[in-house]
């Protein structure tokens, strides 16, 4: 399959990817260097974008070259020490390229968050790809109708195959995850029984064995299979969910690996191109039909059950149905609505997205994004209402294990006091119960990188120090949230950027202070201490009274943790240092008050979210830059962009408290 350039797609993703950066140029600018210089193979930079206060590069990256000439350009930010401030745009149009791109970032630790690697894909244009048969088992072709709701069934059929294996792994190198959007598993990201090594051995030495050894591949289509053609059948994509692999994207995965990343001979290579494998296909349409005896108003689709049905099956773990689950459904919701409303540079630090056991595997989990059961873990540890009090389990934290945290009833996950659906069926609702959640797990992180300042033979109970070093990270969470920023007690939030701006509140030396001051309540006089003590409910409870005895000697450490909360209180008021502004705080939102002075200008990399913002409510604005009237804002920082008409970054630190 030959990959053609979606040049209408290109210059989508190119306006989007400013846009996300607060950066706005001359569409006919951008479109004409799309077309001079980006599909000759040159970058474009902020010089031909006509911008002078940013450091921008766009490249299509498509050939071994201009990956080169990628690294190239990265070496040399680099060596200026300009790399943090690149705000760069990879487009690939196969997974090969994206692989090898995210493997040469980490190469050479170029962990910049403003480096983004994305798939053309198949664009929005209708698509038809091919894959080779060999033969079809007619005998094994089905047909049924389901009910789906009171005006809708779908009709489902299915067909048999012997197929091309390399034809499958090429459409998966041109569309990528795509390709497995409906599969509960998608690529398992660790293999316990050696799978993938089995299948790769198959492929090198015996590729005519592949058929017998493999349990095939199942791919779900919105459309009927044309059966008229012999010696390949195609797959129509116009949407992302046209077709979609539901079960065999582990084979598929380490299939592409052999054939695309573990520098297989030719020769080797050629001969396992003529593998094939046993593929199902199975065509679910919907078709208006009404059925008045039907009493439900919608049940679950035929392709989310077919994906269900065949990955219950080992491997498959709790966490993969979990996925499917209402509370799933509801978090990733607001989380997108989130996502919508601003750019990624701005988004609220206390919203987070659930994915999929194996997603983003190759490109590394984005931030804010994870796993059901990291989020499992975060919550027990950080805390939860529990009837009238607040609960931390760190020791369940550390015992958290999928097949029992994550156990669905007959309608969602089980256990409400961690995922309750009905807790998260707004924004305000949502930050109530989880607005931990990513400061958590951000501080699980950080203890992991940062407690070789820990020395067990400094101190009284040398094997107890030491296992709390090795493996208690999400002790020091709950330490962390129940007794220095105690947010239950005091009924405050936490500041939209906490995370984000932590290591400026809260610098480094600081944090390792706070690591220090929690391995001394730790530390006692005793005799051994097993790891397996950390399992422990009576581990915890015996140090909360230790802490109390050293609030005096931390106080300020303490003050320091409390700069988390959101600024201020109801009543509370502000002025602006660089402007005549003024806010003040009512009943949780920041109210810019009228008489403010708001610069007339707007910035060129002012973001998008503030630039809408500005025109919503130009006519609160007169001709002298005053404001006629309130305006309400979500925190400080966004009114501080909204009054300067620029992107400043913490602009929530320019209020001063009145």
């Amino acid at each position: 399959m030959k990959v053609t350039k979606d040049k209408k797609k290109c210059i989508t993703l190119c306006e989007e990817f400013l846009e996300e950066n607060g950066i706005v140029v001359d569409k006919s600018v951008l479109i004409e260097n799309i077309y001079s210089a980006l599909f000759a193979g040159e970058f474009i930079t902020e010089k031909e974008l006509e911008l002078d206060d940013i450091t921008v590069a766009i490249a299509l990256a498509d050939s071994d070259e201009k990956i080169s000439n990628v690294k190239e350009k990265l070496l040399k930010e680099k060596a200026n020490s300009n790399i943090q401030n690149l705000i760069m745009l990879l487009l690939v149009e196969s997974v090969e390229f994206s692989i090898k791109i995210n493997r040469m970032l980490q190469k050479e630790k170029c962990d910049n968050q403003n480096i983004k690697v994305v798939l053309l894909g198949t664009g929005q244009v209708v698509k038809r790809y091919p894959i080779g048969i060999k033969s079809r088992i007619k005998a094994l072709y089905n047909e049924i109708e389901v009910q789906k709701s009171k005006k809708m069934i779908e009709r489902v059929q299915g067909n048999i195959y012997t197929a091309s294996l390399y034809d499958i792994v090429e459409l998966y190198n041109i569309i990528g995850g795509e390709l497995f959007e409906k599969n509960v598993r998608l690529r398992v990201k660790k293999d316990n029984i050696g799978v993938a090594s089995d299948i790769k051995q198959t492929l090198q030495e015996h590729p005519e064995q592949f058929w017998f050894l493999n349990n095939g591949i199942t791919i779900v289509t919105n459309k009927p299979v044309d059966r008229t053609r012999n010696g390949t059948i195609y797959l129509e994509k116009s949407s992302p969910d046209s077709f979609s692999v539901v079960n065999g994207a582990q084979t598929i995965s380490a299939c592409h690996e052999f054939f695309y990343c573990d520098g297989i001979e030719k020769d080797i290579k050629k001969r396992a191109k003529e593998a094939l494998v046993l593929l199902r296909v199975v065509s679910v349409e919907e078709i208006a039909k009404a059925n008045e005896g039907f009493d439900k108003e919608e049940v679950s689709g035929m392709d989310e059950k077919i994906s269900k049905s065949l990955n219950r099956q080992k491997p498959i773990e709790a966490e993969d149905l979990a996925y499917y689950s209402p509370f799933v459904k509801r978090v990733n919701q607001i989380y997108s609505e989130a996502l919508g409303e601003e750019s990624k540079s701005e988004l609220d630090n206390r919203f987070f997205a659930i994915i999929r056991r194996g997603e983003n595997e190759n490109e590394g989990v984005n931030e804010f994004e994870y796993s059901l059961t990291v989020i499992a873990r975060a919550v027990r540890a950080s805390g939860y209402v529990s009837g009238d009090t607040w609960v931390y389990n760190p020791w369940k934290a550390i015992n958290t294990y999928n097949a029992d945290i994550l156990k669905m009833n007959d309608r969602d996950l089980k256990h409400k006091e961690l995922f309750d659906s009905e807790m998260v069926t707004n924004r305000n609702d949502f930050l109530k119960r989880y607005q931990r959640v990513n400061l958590a797990i951000y501080l699980f992180r950080k203890y992991s990188e940062h407690k070789q300042v820990i020395v067990p033979d400094n101190y009284k109970n040398v094997q107890k120090i030491a296992n709390l070093k090795e493996a208690g990270s999400w002790y020091f969470v709950s330490f962390f949230f129940e007794h220095l920023l105690q947010i239950e007690k005091e009924n405050k939030n936490l500041d939209a950027c906490c995370v984000k701006e932590f290591k400026e509140k809260i610098t480094d030396s600081e944090f390792e202070e706070i690591i220090l001051y929690f391995c001394e309540v730790f530390d006692d006089e005793k005799g051994t201490f097993k790891n397996r003590e950390l399992r422990q409910e009576r581990t915890y409870t015996s140090i909360k009274q230790k802490m109390k005895s050293k609030d005096k000697k931390y106080e300020m450490i303490k003050n320091k943790v409390r700069s988390l909360y959101t600024q201020g209180e109801n009543g509370d008021s502000f002025e602006y240092e660089s402007y005549q502004a003024y806010a003040e705080i009512r009943d949780g939102n920041i109210i810019l008050k009228k008489g403010s002075k708001i610069s007339d200008t707007i910035g060129a990399t002012c973001s998008i979210v503030v630039k809408n913002l500005r025109m919503e409510n130009s006519d609160k604005i007169d001709a002298d830059g005053i404001l006629k009237d309130d305006i309400l804002f979500d925190d400080l920082s966004i009114a501080a962009k909204f009054v300067e008409g620029a992107r400043v970054v913490n602009g929530g630190k320019k209020w001063v408290k009145k």
